[in-house]
């Protein structure tokens, strides 16, 4: 599965990161958090298309923190039971291979707390297997992967 951009979604698996040092890096930590009525996604202005909240893995951080910490700076929601739901595999279009940390949480979503930054436009529900105009294909898959890899949630 690839996007606009010609990056490449390889493989989504449960099991936590190869320590393998041969293995691609893992930079970023995604979080699919599950609320009443769909998955909280964002804006993304930089890459004009609906996402899933994430982002880079600060230096000496571990994923879920990460994951943690970048789904409260996107969506001004906070995220509970939050737990390991597996490791993507991209090949990106620039030629690099790597990987991102794939967790699974809830939230009580509470728009009103969001505010529009330079980098995250807007803040909604989504129910992953529908169609959304703009959202990214690669990050539609790995929404409903890691749903299904983690286990029933609060989407009724």
């Amino acid at each position: 599965m690839r996007d606009a951009r010609g990056n490449a979604l390889l493989g989504f698996g449960p099991a936590p990161p190869d320590p393998d040092p041969g293995a691609p890096p893992m930079p970023l930590a995604l979080l699919v958090a599950a609320a009443r009525g769909g998955v909280v996604v964002v804006f993304d202005t930089y890459r004009a298309q609906w996402e899933l909240p994430g982002g880079g893995i600060e230096p000496g951080e571990e994923p879920e923190r990460a994951a943690r910490r970048e789904f409260a700076e996107e969506t001004a929601q906070r995220a509970e039971s939050v737990r390991w739901a597996g490791t993507a595999e991209f090949a990106l279009a620039e030629g690099r291979r790597e990987r991102g940390a794939v967790f699974r949480g809830t939230c009580v979503f509470a728009p009103e707390r969001f505010a529009p930054t330079p980098e995250i436009a807007a803040v909604r529900l989504w129910s992953p297997g529908t169609g959304l105009p703009g959202m990214s294909p690669i990050d539609a898959r790995i929404a409903v992967l890691a749903l299904a890899t983690a286990g029933p949630g609060p989407l009724g």
